[in-house]
């Protein structure tokens, strides 16, 4: 395991780190709005009914739209996490 170190801030007194922060910025907002699946023991699956997730400080934003899960969309994922316990129930931590 690697142990946890926190990262170094960022210098924006430096005219590359500014430009980096902006090219991340915008590469972030040309992937808003996007429509997420649920993932069930791997499997992508998209519902017609989704729910908006909006940025909190600007509830206008729409981050993206995720799919909703049913009572058998529930009941397929704890299925399938039951069955991944048995390969990693006696894994160290």
């Amino acid at each position: 395991m690697i142990p946890y170190k926190h990262e170094p801030f960022t210098d924006f007194s430096n005219k590359d780190n500014i430009e980096a922060y902006y090219q991340a910025l915008a590469k972030v907002e040309q992937e808003l709005g996007q429509t997420y699946p649920l993932i069930i023991n791997g499997e992508r699956i998209f519902t017609d009914d989704t729910t908006r997730s909006y940025n909190p400080s600007n509830r206008e934003e729409t981050i993206g739209y995720v799919s909703k899960a049913t009572q058998e969309h529930a009941k397929q994922a704890v299925e399938a996490a039951k069955e991944a316990f048995e390969t990693w129930r006696n894994v160290a931590p």
